[in-house]
């Protein structure tokens, strides 16, 4: 019964009108029902007094209370309640079956079972056998129930969808009653699909050379033998990549030694001098958390500058705000594998309804910062530092955070980028020397009023 093995740090367990706290563990498929019988429940509250409930316990009685499970050697409920709850167990799983007219077990009254205490007695008697045969009539009901769940749930489920959206999901043999049904289909799906191609509407041959060029200044960062995140270049001799990328990677002022980028990490890992270039230092790090970007150094040696300047210029003349409506295309290293191209991500406003429900759930005030831009990708670790570009090829964020819905989600509902005009514009009030370094006086500015 240890939540670990099932990969939650706490249980939630759903309870019928008349369960007692040992029917409803019973019921519940992720927990051993074996170890049921032998468990200690004590419950958890704000008192330093822990409370200890019997198995028999009314379970509406501990409504949304928390309790910690001990498993010990001596049954924790008589034979007539374990009867009682394992016979309830059974009638409930075939009644509650898709097709519970066809039993596959059939259920035996509470006081009609003259065999029952055979076939449920002490698992600590006769090697185990009575519990073992019960839980092998639980096992064959599961087998038999899900086999049937698939076809049969879908068909409800087709149902509940056409009662509540109004349509008619089932095909019709007449050509003509099938082709107003599918005209109908079309009809209800059309703002769906429309709003899909506002935002893919393609993207052109010319636009996809134009970012390919830019890719070839897009790395990853690494150190020693671990690859860590993405970074780009800006400046004559610089790489622009998050703050927690260099935390990750080791890396401080003064302290570099062994870091390194590489361009060309495409589809397998070589090292040559005009691709792979070393970190020489971390020139500057936000130290607010709200912009998360750090400044590097590369040690380009003095007859490799002019080449390195042609195969990785750097990016930063290309910097536009983001503009609404628009999409952004992120160029990186996700998982820190090979070189890939997430293309014509949607951004996001602010004030659409999911991320107003993503901030009801988990309120990170990082999620409406004024120096961010809200997208869906499906980059994930690994890219963050990546360059993020608009729909005409203009450099406007650096990947920088997903936000799951759980903490255990394998996938983001949201993601956000650092606008590299907010980078720019801090570059400026608070390291000057290294704003005029990157950006050159001929360097064209637009600042972001979004």
């Amino acid at each position: 019964m240890d939540p670990k093995k099932v990969h939650f740090d706490l249980l939630v367990i759903d309870c019928l009108p008349n369960d007692t706290l040992l029917s409803a563990l019973l019921r519940d498929g992720r927990i051993d029902g074996g170890k049921v019988k032998f468990s200690v429940l004590t419950e958890c509250s704000d008192d330093s007094v822990s409370i200890m409930y019997p198995l028999t316990d009314d379970a509406h009685s501990h409504n949304d209370a928390t309790f910690v499970s001990r498993i010990v050697d001596e049954p924790q409920v008589d034979e007539d309640d374990w009867q009682e709850a394992c016979e309830d167990l059974i009638d409930y799983s075939v009644v509650n079956s898709p097709s519970h007219e066809d039993r596959i077990v059939p259920a035996k009254s509470k006081t009609g079972s003259p065999s029952h205490k055979a076939k449920v007695g002490s698992p600590r008697s006769q090697e185990n056998k009575p519990d073992e045969k019960m839980y092998a009539r639980w096992q064959t009901l599961a087998e038999e129930v899900l086999k049937r769940f698939d076809e049969e749930m879908y068909t409800k489920w087709q149902t509940l969808a056409a009662d509540v959206l109004k349509l008619d999901l089932q095909p019709k043999e007449s050509e003509e009653q099938e082709e107003n049904r599918r005209k109908e289909l079309d009809k209800f799906a059309e703002p769906f699909v429309q709003e899909y191609h506002n935002v893919n509407q393609g993207t052109t041959v010319l636009m996809m050379q134009e970012l390919i060029r830019h890719s070839k200044s897009v790395g990853v960062l690494g150190k020693g033998n671990n690859l860590c995140g993405t970074c780009f270049r800006v400046g004559p001799k610089f790489v622009l990549t998050n703050k927690h990328v260099t935390d990750m990677t080791g890396l401080s002022r003064g302290s570099c030694s062994g870091a390194f980028v590489a361009f060309n990490y495409l589809k397998a890992f070589q090292s040559n001098d005009y691709s792979i270039l070393y970190v020489k230092d971390v020139l500057y790090t936000n130290s607010r958390d709200d912009l998360d970007y750090s400044v590097l150094e590369l040690d380009i040696p003095e007859d490799q500058f002019q080449m390195v300047q042609k195969r990785q210029p750097g990016l930063e003349s290309l910097i536009e705000p983001t503009s609404e409506g628009s999409t952004v295309t992120i160029i990186g290293h996700p998982g820190s594998d090979p070189k890939k191209m997430d293309v014509r991500c949607p951004v996001v406003n602010p004030n659409d309804p999911k991320v107003t429900f993503y901030f009801k759930v988990n309120p990170n005030p990082m999620l409406l910062h004024s120096g961010r831009t809200i997208y869906k990708t499906d980059f994930a670790h690994g890219s963050s530092g990546s360059p993020g570009f608009d729909d005409d090829g203009k450099l406007v964020v650096m990947h920088a955070d997903g936000y799951p819905l759980h903490k255990d989600s394998p996938t983001s509902e949201l993601d956000q980028g650092i606008r590299l005009t907010a980078i720019r514009e801090d570059l400026r009030q608070n390291k000057p020397d290294l704003f005029s370094a990157i950006f050159s006086p001929g360097t064209e500015e637009h600042t972001d009023k979004s």
